[in-house]
């Protein structure tokens, strides 16, 4: 008897430890997004509460879905071999890899 005891208390301490873990990875990818969130130039205030709402008070797909629309295009400057900058998008990195360092920006390689 003392064995199914030891073995069902052993049981429930598993169970609880993987809930805690559970519930603090939920709670740090919630911290996390929610800081993007505020660190994000794309919303206003009253944007971002409505977003950190979104995100604490439906725990998993409110993160989700909030991180989701906070993938910002990110424009990289590079210097050329003049002396200026230019800008150039995160694909634009492997199709023009050949010319960066060159001294051609993008409106020479892409007559478009």
């Amino acid at each position: 008897m003392a064995d199914v005891e030891r073995h069902q208390s052993r049981a429930a301490m598993i169970r609880l430890f993987v809930a805690i873990a559970l519930l603090a990875c939920l709670l740090a990818a919630n911290a996390v997004v929610t800081f993007r969130l505020w660190q994000s130039a794309s919303y206003n205030g009253r944007q971002k509460a409505s977003q950190t709402l979104i995100v604490w008070l439906l725990p998993v797909l409110g993160s989700m879905l909030v991180g989701a629309f906070l993938r910002e295009p990110s424009n990289r400057t590079y210097a050329t071999t003049e002396g200026g900058l230019g800008e150039m998008g995160v694909g634009d990195l492997w199709t023009n890899a050949d010319l960066v360092g060159h001294g051609v920006t993008l409106s020479d390689a892409d007559p478009s």
